[in-house]
């Protein structure tokens, strides 16, 4: 009987953890922490159409830096697709001042609610708004 308390216990126990986790690896008094919505697409030279699933694109940071992007996509039928999800486990930022880094691209918070992201050697980028 003390064994199947223990078997019955043990989940409880983790999940409880599990939960806990979650919820503090959002808090964090730097500002790249939450989740952003992209907002714009800026090419100073193209005037091609923001494509409108492209305005579904999440970026996720976490408390320790870490994140998950997911990008969508139209498919054949013009129905908005999840194109890739890049995972926290993977990849890390880095933090420069007020800048980020992710691979090749530069995160630069333009304010509060507002965060530039660039791709090195391009010219043009993402704007993503925080999400409330």
């Amino acid at each position: 009987m003390k064994k199947r308390a223990f078997f019955l216990v043990i989940p409880i126990i983790i999940l409880a953890a599990c939960s806990d986790g979650e919820q503090k690896s959002m808090q964090s008094n730097d500002p790249i922490i939450g989740v952003w919505k992209l907002h714009k697409y800026v090419d100073p030279i193209s005037t091609s159409g923001f494509d409108r699933c492209k305005k579904k694109n999440k970026l996720t940071v976490y408390g320790d830096l870490s994140f998950d992007i997911v990008t969508y996509g139209a498919n054949s039928k013009g129905e908005c697709v999840e194109e890739s999800h890049k995972s926290s486990q993977v990849y890390k930022l880095r933090k420069e001042n007020i800048i980020y880094r992710i691979d090749d691209s530069k995160l630069t918070i333009l304010n509060p609610s507002t965060l530039k992201i660039q791709v090195d050697g391009v010219r043009f980028y993402n704007i993503y708004k925080k999400a409330n």
